[in-house]
């Protein structure tokens, strides 16, 4: 594949991939929060409920950096919290156990490109005073995809917990 194409492969997936994921994950967390108002009793729903308000916000504000410039290098930074729960949780609380589980664990794996190829681009550019123009196009191309992935992160759980759940 010629590199020429990676920047328009990436507006293209800047503008396409970011709005798909806007798009869905608001539908999906909306359905997160109806779904669990209904069960607002335990530590887990009301995490689960709160991380679904927390990551469509999230979805919706990081949307306008990602996807109206799409044509501009624009990235932001993002945070997280971790939840700590009582581990001593009723039998009927596994399947919400599981669900924050597989949570975390889709968590891990679609998070974990973005610091490696940051890490990456940061060391390169401190060793390498001058790239060539086909390396930075597909380097940024694996950070545009990676950052994707984070982005997406916030888009899923409705989908997650839909197939986890029994």
């Amino acid at each position: 594949m010629s590199t020429s194409i990676l920047p328009v492969m990436q507006s293209q997936l800047n503008l396409y991939g970011y709005s798909i994921c806007l798009t869905l994950g608001n539908i999906g967390n909306i359905f997160i929060v109806i779904i669990f108002k209904q069960r607002c009793t335990n530590a887990c729903s009301i995490y689960l409920m709160s991380s679904a308000i927390t990551n469509s916000l999230y979805l919706t504000f990081n949307s306008s950096v990602q996807i109206f410039p799409s044509y501009y290098n624009g990235e932001t930074l993002r945070t997280f919290a971790l939840f700590g729960g009582n581990a001593t949780m009723p039998r009927r609380d596994n399947a919400l156990l599981i669900i924050v589980i597989t949570e975390v664990f889709i968590y891990v794996i679609s998070t974990t490109l973005y610091p490696l190829i940051l890490l990456e681009m940061m060391i390169g550019s401190y060793i390498t005073s001058k790239k060539s123009v086909e390396y930075s196009q597909i380097e940024t191309f694996i950070f545009t995809i990676a950052f994707l992935l984070l982005f997406a992160n916030n888009a899923i759980p409705f989908y997650t917990y839909l197939i986890v759940s029994k």
